[in-house]
């Protein structure tokens, strides 16, 4: 996604252009924080060395905000709003811009994707969030972000992963790459587990397309076993000091019963004897 792109949405979405505006020197206490900031977390030493930055050169951005009763509501800029405060900083220069809620989150968002501060996760759940309280359609809020409709509908289809896996990408434990290879499969709990083993191994995209394959191959073949062999597992499986192994071959299925002990064969038939339940 271009910055250009992303900022022929943003004027497209102002009706102008920023640059002419007056800009405002404000106290920063006078500006509160955005129910529409689409970043989830702050770093605080990138605060912290934005904050030491700011002492030499102060605020050189405008912060954008609007009206909040007898304050201003941020709209974007507010890495910068929280490193002034803390830079000890007495004004801030603030453009005030006269917009709507719809307005508001589209902005926060863009600006955040054009600094590259949010995570993929941020970016599907901020885009979410905007469909889901203006009534824009999937098409028109990719359009003012410069998104392609197949490169946005995939973004929110992150959304569909489980919790656990998104904490992941939010982290950077795996990859978008990764999180498309994974929506393909169907068990949630399949997937936070392949998910982990991406972290914990450092997988490629390559080598998590390989395991999806095995594991959907082996779904497959659990799904397609027979109730009655099944069940027969199941008999074996309380044998606890008999070694049972029930395969399937070319042929059809195989038992391998393994023992020392002739003493176990008796033990054997009284299990064998449930099988009789089955026919």
């Amino acid at each position: 996604m271009s910055k250009n792109k992303l900022g022929k949405g943003l004027n497209a979405l102002l009706g102008d252009n920023l640059l002419g505006e007056e800009i405002l020197q404000l106290d920063p206490s006078l500006i509160t924080t955005s129910p529409f900031q689409p970043r989830s977390a702050v770093d605080d030493d990138d605060i912290d060395d934005l904050a030491e930055s700011l002492k030499k050169t102060g605020v050189l951005q405008p912060i954008l905000v609007r009206g909040s009763g007898d304050k201003y509501e941020l709209i974007a800029g507010e890495r910068r709003w929280r490193a002034a405060i803390k830079a000890g900083l007495e004004k801030v220069p603030v453009i005030v811009k006269n917009v709507a809620d719809e307005q508001a989150m589209i902005m926060a968002l863009v600006e955040n994707l054009q600094r590259k501060d949010l995570n993929p996760i941020e970016v599907a759940r901020a885009c979410k969030q905007i469909i889901d309280s203006t009534g824009m359609t999937q098409e028109e809020l990719a359009e003012v972000l410069g998104m392609s409709r197949s490169n946005f509908t995939n973004l929110l289809r992150l959304l569909d992963l489980p919790e656990e896996v998104q904490t992941l990408i939010q982290k950077g434990d795996i990859t978008v790459g990764h999180a498309k290879v994974l929506l393909s499969l169907k068990d949630g709990d399949e997937t936070l587990k392949l998910a982990k083993v991406v972290a914990q191994r450092n997988l490629s995209v390559r080598e998590l397309e390989q395991l999806c394959k095995t594991s959907k191959k082996d779904n497959t073949s659990k799904n397609s076993m027979d109730p009655h062999v099944k069940k027969l597992k199941q008999v074996f499986a309380e044998i606890k000091s008999i070694p049972v192994k029930v395969s399937k071959n070319k042929s059809g299925y195989s038992v391998t019963i393994s023992f020392s002990n002739p003493d176990k064969a008796v033990q054997l038939a009284e299990y064998l004897k449930q099988w009789e339940t089955l026919q």
